[in-house]
């Protein structure tokens, strides 16, 4: 089991997970996975390997800025196939269910104020979508979905999401942790980073060939 003191102290090396999945996670007896710093090409032999980035937000400095044409509501369960359609259509390789997303809501660290839903205000179309947890025994803070339907990207919308789930997470987190994987075209980690997340870690999931 991860060890707690340790984990406070570097989330993102100690593990590729969430403290709250990582302390009772078993993994299949196929599947390994290895930071960064003990992963060797040897392991391609046998394993198709999916490298994630895992970064770090210190909550010291949160911009707030907003921006034009778009405005920001809470959503609640009613809005969860709005929130489904966004992920689906945002992905060519990923589809969830509404199922999936539902069961988040009856987690340990679910919190109903960190669900949103981007609009456009010409349209009042929703565009994009957060979903954000609080690990309340550590005070993480642990971003999970982060959504711009295709056509809206590059607008500034994305930082729009994080930033106002790092608001709303001020009071409630000390820390807030965020994973995806590397290779993503769409650079995520580049969003991150842009909104003040650090670090260099890198987890390697590997599945046996």
């Amino acid at each position: 089991m991860i060890d707690i003191e340790m984990y406070i102290k570097n989330p993102c090396r100690e593990s590729a997970l969430p403290y709250w999945k990582e302390k009772d996670i078993k993994l299949p007896v196929n599947m390994k996975v290895l930071h960064e710093e003990d992963f060797d090409d040897i392991f391609l032999e046998n394993y198709n390997d999916v490298p994630y980035f895992r970064l770090l937000h210190s909550m010291d400095i949160i911009n707030n800025e907003l921006i034009d044409g778009y405005y920001i509501k809470t959503a609640t369960i009613d809005d969860i196939t709005i929130i489904v359609d966004i992920i689906n259509k945002s992905y060519l390789d990923i589809s969830v269910t509404k199922e999936q997303i539902y069961s988040y809501t009856h987690t340990q660290v679910y919190n109903k104020d960190l669900w949103i839903l981007v609009y456009d205000k010409e349209t009042n179309e929703v565009v994009g979508c957060g979903i954000a947890d609080v690990d309340n025994e550590i005070q993480e803070g642990i971003l999970e979905w982060i959504q711009v339907l295709p056509q809206y990207r590059n607008k500034g919308i994305g930082k729009f999401i994080v930033n106002e789930l790092l608001r709303r997470m001020r009071n409630i987190a000390k820390f807030v942790t965020v994973s995806g994987q590397v290779e993503n075209k769409t650079n995520p980690e580049g969003l991150y980073r842009k909104c003040g997340f650090k670090g260099k870690d890198i987890w390697h999931v590997m599945q046996r060939k």
